[in-house]
């Protein structure tokens, strides 16, 4: 409370701190985008809470933030959220990263980056199981399949958004899977068009 700082002032505090302890192994690009979940989340409210009992800035559950050895009193704080948030998409970028390198380890290794960022994005929204099933489940990863093989063709971003559009309506997959990563990506476009980030390393 002496020394206030800013919510990117924050983010990038725990960031660093983590990467310091050789707790984080998530790309380059994850931070920045972390950033536009804030946004997309809470709208960078401390006190957002939803209906589903998701609070803080970050819309985590108290079983999430239990799972991150946070103290009850601790939930809505900033710090605990960011580093709880890191924490679950760290995870998820350990159980990912095998079948992720199975099915995309050829592309060049800058869009391989950008794509695994965006899949951890949508593994926050939608769980690491589902976004795994999206690159090998027999019934869902055939859109994943045909990427991989043609994927000169198409961005990053199209490959995300696209292994979710041929899969609206199985596995729970509906609009709302779909827009998150694509509003995810547009508030961190705008993030980084402010005079404070725009010329940062951060962007």
């Amino acid at each position: 409370s002496e020394s206030p700082a800013s919510l990117h002032e924050a983010l990038m505090y725990v960031v660093d701190r983590r990467n310091d302890q050789n707790r984080l192994t998530l790309p380059e690009s994850l931070p920045r985008h972390l950033a536009g979940q804030i946004l997309i989340e809470s709208g960078a409210r401390a006190r957002a809470h939803s209906r589903a009992n998701a609070r803080g800035i970050l819309q985590l559950s108290p079983p999430a933030l239990s799972d991150c050895e946070i103290a009850p009193e601790n939930f809505w704080h900033r710090l605990a959220q960011i580093d709880c948030a890191l924490r679950l998409m760290n995870q998820n970028a350990r159980n990912l990263e095998p079948v992720f390198q199975g099915r995309f380890g050829h592309l060049p290794q800058t869009k391989s980056d950008r794509l695994f960022t965006l899949l951890l994005v949508q593994a926050y929204h939608g769980g690491a199981g589902r976004v795994e099933a999206l690159l090998n489940d027999p019934a869902l990863a055939q859109p994943a399949e045909y990427f991989a093989a043609n994927h000169e063709r198409f961005t990053a971003g199209d490959i995300a958004f696209g292994l979710i559009f041929h899969n609206l309506g199985r596995d729970r997959l509906g609009l709302a899977s779909l827009y998150y990563v694509a509003d995810v990506q547009l508030a961190t476009e705008a993030l980084c068009r402010t005079a404070k980030l725009k010329s940062t390393e951060f962007c």
